[in-house]
């Protein structure tokens, strides 16, 4: 018995808390209303001050123009740096050749062929 009256009060209180609330809702559109420019949160405010920012990330980007001439001249002292890399390494080379000669030395000793004849395996 006490579990049908709890049952019946709890039914009675969530009704009598969602059933206002049901039928209280409207559209989002039912009240339209102006916007306020005077108010600092409406999108009128927030769209000047992304104006604003933007002018200032443009001013920003037109200072990187003078970065353009820096880069292009790092690239050709790079590349006249790789050059002259690549001239040192061919006066090595060259240096090596002339210390060696043209022939190659004669190396006596075991040829890179192996000896049929010779037994590999240890015993």
């Amino acid at each position: 018995m006490y579990l049908w009256i709890l049952i019946f009060l709890l039914l009675f209180v969530i009704l009598w808390y969602y059933i206002p609330k049901w039928l209280s809702l409207k559209e989002g559109l039912d009240e339209y209303k102006d916007y306020d420019t005077n108010d600092p949160n409406n999108a009128l405010i927030l769209a000047q001050q992304n104006a604003g920012n933007i002018s200032v990330l443009k001013t920003r980007v037109d200072t990187l123009d003078g970065i353009n001439d820096k880069v292009t001249n790092l690239q050709s002292q790079v590349d006249e740096m790789s050059s002259q890399i690549n001239d040192l390494v061919q006066q090595q080379a060259d240096f090596g050749q002339d210390l060696a000669g043209d022939t190659p030395a004669d190396i006596t000793g075991k040829s890179l062929e192996e000896d049929p004849e010779e037994d590999t395996t240890a015993a």
